[in-house]
This record gives structure tokens, C-alpha cells and sequence, in this order.
């Protein structure tokens, strides 16, 4: 019974070639379609999920909103982070990283990297492990630096990159910056991109004015601000309870067109 239905089914695909060469290429298409946004949704939902505290730490995200148009913003105000930290008691602690691109120079090689402002607790809440250097010390004095191996191998080449010293050539961050650590380097797609680590805060009035301060005139807000969650605490109430501080700290105008939102670091 089997036999004599294939047996009509070939034939009938074989009378009619034009329309099952069709129906063929459209199968095989819906096939690698579906394939690919399988592998892409298992890619994403792979990102930034080897962070042991994940499922507690959470980006501030702001919606700023016009007559026009409602915008989200990853950016806010430097001050936001520690305030945060001292003001609810839902918050174990807040990490802040601006990133900035730099040009980085050591004897006769130079290129640009990313260089992240991070606070000295970066490394306890985000799982980036040292492959030298030590966790308790790595940021203990001025203009240390933490690089990934990506940078340490392109930069360095078969020079051991601890104790190094790294000439930044940029308005924002510039010294010498000496290699205390090595981590891998973030996934391509990851949140957090960096290549070079460091929580000294140069003697840039600048730079120090958008780590610090709220700025509730400036529209320029590069700092990210993550916070982790103490565990069974939720954000519900949380992220009601965060809008005062938007009228407390930038005035009643800001608020009316700003909201904080808490998005989760794993997404999915």
C-alpha cells in the first residue's frame, strides 16, 4: 500500500517538474529561515548569561519623552548609582561603566581601544575571571589597569603585559596606565564591551563632572548604571520608588519628561 502511494506521488511530482522544483526551493527556504532565527534566538538568549548573579542585576534604562517622540536611553546621570545604593535597601549595590575610545600606545605599537570607568566592584558583580593578576588588588592603586587577552596578545605580542605601562592619548582619560590584570575578553555581542578596565577618575573637570554629578541641564549622559538586587527582593516596587529621586536631584522639569526603568540583564 505504502509502495503504490509513493510510486503516485513520484510520478505525479515528475509530470508536474516546474511546479515541484517550486514547491521544493520553497521548502528548503522556509527550512534555513527557520534554522537561522532558531540559532539567532539561542544566541541571544546565550549572551551574558554566564554572570553567576545575572538573574539579579539590572540596567537602569531612562525614557525621555518629547511633544514629538519618546526615546530610550541606556545613559544617566553619573550620581545615579550611588544614590541609588544608599537610598533603597532593596539594593546590595550599583556598578556604573562609561566606556570611551582611546588610543592606546606601548613602545612602538598603537591602536585604538575601548576603555571602560568602572567602579572598584566591577569584577565582584560581573563574571569576567582574571587570567593573572589578583581580584583583591587589581585596582588598588592609581591608573591601574585591567585589559582583556584580546588587547594584551594585539598590543603586547610575546611581551608578559603585567607591570606594563600604557601611554592613553585622550581628552577624557589620558595618563599612564600600568597592566595589573588580565580578563578574558567580553562575547562579540555582549553588553559589556571593553578591552582596558580602570576606576581612576583623571584630573579632567570634565570627565569628573559626568562621573559624579546629575547635570540636569546636560543632555549628554554616557554612564550606564547596573544595579544587583539583594536576593528575593524584586523590582516592582523599586522602580516606582526611583522616580522622586529624578525631581529631588534634577527638579520638577526633568521629571516631568524623564522615567527610570530597571531592565533585566537576562532578558529572556
Amino acid at each position: 500500500m505504502i509502495k503504490n502511494y509513493l510510486t503516485v506521488a513520484i510520478r505525479n511530482l515528475m509530470r508536474h517538474k516546474l511546479y515541484t522544483s517550486i514547491n521544493v526551493l520553497g521548502l528548503a527556504i522556509g527550512l534555513a529561515c527557520g534554522i537561522l532565527i532558531l540559532l539567532y534566538i539561542q544566541q541571544e538568549i546565550s549572551i551574558d548569561r554566564d554572570h553567576a548573579l545575572g538573574d539579579r542585576i539590572y540596567k537602569v534604562i531612562r525614557e525621555e519623552r518629547s511633544s514629538t517622540q519618546t526615546t530610550y536611553d541606556e545613559g544617566t546621570s553619573g550620581a545615579l548609582g550611588p544614590v541609588l545604593e544608599e537610598t533603597f535597601p532593596e539594593v546590595e549595590t550599583t556598578v556604573r561603566i562609561w566606556r570611551w575610545g582611546v588610543s592606546a600606545k606601548y613602545g612602538d605599537h598603537k591602536n585604538l581601544y575601548t576603555l571602560a570607568l568602572v567602579d572598584d566592584n566591577f569584577l565582584d558583580v560581573f563574571d569576567f575571571p582574571l587570567i593573572k593578576g589578583d581580584l583583591e588588588t587589581v585596582f588598588r592603586l592609581p591608573y591601574s589597569a585591567v585589559i582583556t587577552d584580546d588587547m594584551a596578545q594585539h598590543l603586547f605580542g610575546d611581551t608578559d603585559p603585567m607591570g606594563q605601562t600604557i601611554s592613553i592619548e585622550n581628552r577624557n582619560f589620558p595618563g599612564e596606565y600600568t597592566v595589573t590584570g588580565i580578563v578574558k575578553a567580553p562575547h562579540l555581542l555582549s553588553d559589556l564591551q571593553f578591552h582596558l578596565l580602570t576606576t581612576t577618575i583623571p584630573s579632567v573637570e570634565e570627565t569628573q563632572e559626568t562621573w559624579t554629578m546629575w547635570r540636569p541641564t546636560q543632555s549628554w549622559r554616557p554612564v550606564k548604571t547596573f544595579l544587583l538586587l539583594k536576593a528575593g527582593q524584586t523590582t516592582e516596587t523599586l522602580q516606582a520608588k526611583m522616580q522622586p529621586l529624578i525631581t529631588q536631584y534634577m527638579g520638577d522639569e526633568v521629571a516631568a519628561k524623564n522615567t527610570y526603568y530597571l531592565q533585566p540583564l537576562h532578558r529572556f
